[in-house]
């Protein structure tokens, strides 16, 4: 039982680092490839690096989120381009498959008081999976809009969606739907 927990755990985490990793050599690739390495292919690296380093950060906190003692630090900051660099990251793997990425703000800014940290894992998780599951030649967008005092964001795509059992649990950790449905995931971004 123990050896099954740890098998599905150490899977879990490897599939949580593949996605920044795949990001990192995509756009390490295009470095290398290029006698002028571009600033946003530098920028797209940086930020992967950073991600998997709060992966890693995550993952010594995890001691904190079982027992409920995780805090929020929230700032204000203008949630427009927060969200448009965790856009931007996905786009190379995005063109690679061919899939229409549009990111559609409502307005150029919205200033708002946020977490970083937790709006960054919830909206790279969403676009990361919409990615994951949308087809070659499908499409994915990600909207956002003010309703009152918070910002809605929403994570359209064609891909085949969640199975309705299966969508009260997308907060559970380490919760993965049936493996007979193609949208067997991991569990850990969302909870």
């Amino acid at each position: 039982q123990l050896t099954a927990f740890r098998t599905t755990l150490f899977t879990n985490i490897a599939h949580e680092f593949r996605t920044p990793l795949a990001i990192i050599t995509n756009a390490v690739e295009k470095i290398a490839d290029s006698t002028t390495p571009s600033r946003k292919d530098i920028q797209v690296t940086q930020r992967g690096a950073r991600r998997l380093l709060r992966l890693v950060n995550q993952l010594l906190n995890f001691r904190k989120l079982e027992s409920n003692n995780m805090k929020l630090h929230v700032e204000e900051g203008d949630i427009v381009p927060f969200l448009e660099h965790i856009f931007s990251d996905l786009w190379g793997i995005a063109q690679q498959k061919e899939i229409t990425y549009l990111f559609v703000p409502s307005k150029k800014h919205i200033t708002l008081t946020f977490d970083y940290d937790m709006v960054e894992t919830i909206v790279y998780n969403l676009l990361s999976n919409a990615v994951k599951f949308t087809p070659d030649g499908g499409s994915i967008k990600i909207s956002q809009r003010r309703d009152g005092g918070d910002v809605v964001v929403s994570v359209s795509d064609t891909g085949c969606g969640i199975d309705k059992g299966a969508q009260k649990h997308i907060f559970d950790k380490f919760y993965q739907a049936d493996a007979s449905h193609s949208t067997n995931g991991n569990g850990l971004g969302l909870a």
